[in-house]
């Protein structure tokens, strides 16, 4: 074959070759979508790595979490703020965050965000009974009761094996006057919450309420002997034996090892002074207010309590200076006025008693002492032709 021959066919066969690689080239073509997408990662693939990613966030949240819990837990709010937010800030689809975040800013009193707060762990979880509950509280500690307690129930049927939840629902009815209805809350619980102390308390302060002071006390003396040593199971049993006129009980419980660590905390002070002066130990109980009085400015609970010692004990001196002391401080309160005149009529001043004792009846004109004492002035000073004026 000479060489036009060989030229000849190569231009014969070189367009059929073409046309071959084109064809070749428009199935690569046609075909690269697919086969660009399985060299890519699949629709579980994708989904798989996304979960890992939320694994991996969830899990350095929930450090950042738990900080926020131990700073709260130790009253660093602000600390605790800042954690909550960098934890919701790494996974912001956990709706336990938002409750820390809320109860943290409840703490802090910033009820408007608290507030915001704990909606937004609703809306992410409208099952979440602790947010309900948090948001119970906020609102009782707005005085919206009915809120409240309308958040509170929320709670309790959400999760109703909670006893706090119980207890938050029958102490805010007892709160609202409505022992009946927190008596009821606790009888429902009973069967659940058979053996529980707290419920034993709440039936005792529903029964307190109710007038059933002697029953009150043997309900908290049973909750009581279950944990001896819970000192404020001793201070409610304390204070259900006071209500039940059992003084000498409650002197004995205030001499319990239990308490001995707040026996001289004011309020226990001025109650051991009330049991004493009713069992006809007044000097004591003066000497008792007298001895704890605090340096500087005593608080208007110690002057009342030693006043009414001081006049159990026929100590006029320290009567009258605890009347002079509350007029000056509170000019708005009765007791400094019926302090002076009881005091002005022990002295046989009776005008002066009757002067005293009339600022008293303005300031509270309810206060049975005070009305009885002021009549039996007046009526000396009629046996005697006078009147307040002195004529």
């Amino acid at each position: 074959m000479n060489s036009s021959s060989v030229a000849r066919l190569v231009r014969v066969r070189a367009p059929a070759r073409c046309a071959a690689c084109l064809a070749a080239v428009s199935l690569v073509a046609l075909a690269a979508p697919s086969m660009l997408a399985s060299c890519g990662p699949s629709n579980r693939g994708v989904e798989a790595r996304k979960a890992a990613n939320d694994r991996f966030d969830r899990a350095n949240a929930q450090v950042v979490y738990d900080q926020a819990r131990q700073a709260l837990g130790t009253g660093q709010f602000e600390v605790a703020l800042g954690h909550i937010d960098k934890a919701i800030e790494r996974f912001p689809k956990d709706p336990s965050y938002y409750v820390l975040r809320g109860r943290i800013l409840i703490e802090q009193r910033r009820t408007h965000q608290a507030k915001q707060t704990l909606d937004r762990a609703v809306e992410l979880d409208p099952k979440s009974a602790e947010a309900q509950y948090f948001l119970g509280v906020l609102e009782q500690q707005c005085s919206n009761d009915a809120a409240a307690l309308a958040h509170y129930e929320r709670a309790r049927e959400l999760d109703p094996k909670n006893l706090q939840f119980l207890a938050a629902c029958a102490e805010l009815r007892l709160a609202s006057g409505d022992p009946k209805g927190a008596m009821a809350l606790v009888e429902s619980g009973s069967s659940t919450f058979q053996y529980s102390p707290v419920l034993q308390q709440l039936r005792a302060s529903c029964m307190a309420m109710a007038g059933e002071s002697d029953a009150a006390a043997r309900i908290m003396e049973q909750a009581s002997s279950r944990d001896p040593s819970d000192a404020t199971m001793a201070e409610d049993l304390l204070h259900a034996y006071f209500d039940a006129g059992e003084w000498a009980e409650c002197l004995r419980l205030l001499d319990s090892p239990v308490l001995a660590p707040a026996r001289n905390r004011p309020d226990l002070v001025r109650l051991r002074a009330r049991c004493l002066m009713v069992t006809g130990r007044a000097v004591e109980a003066r000497d008792l207010l007298e001895s704890t009085m605090q340096a500087g400015e005593p608080t208007v609970e110690h002057l009342v309590a030693l006043g009414y010692a001081s006049w159990a004990a026929g100590d006029w001196v320290r009567m009258a200076r605890c009347g002079e002391q509350l007029v000056a401080s509170h000019p708005r309160l009765p007791e400094g006025y019926l302090f002076l005149g009881a005091v002005e009529r022990e002295r046989g001043n009776l005008v002066a008693s009757e002067q005293w004792l009339e600022q008293a009846s303005v300031r509270d004109d309810s206060r049975e002492l005070v009305t009885r004492l002021r009549a039996r002035v007046q009526a000396q000073l009629a046996q005697r032709g006078e009147t307040a004026q002195g004529g």
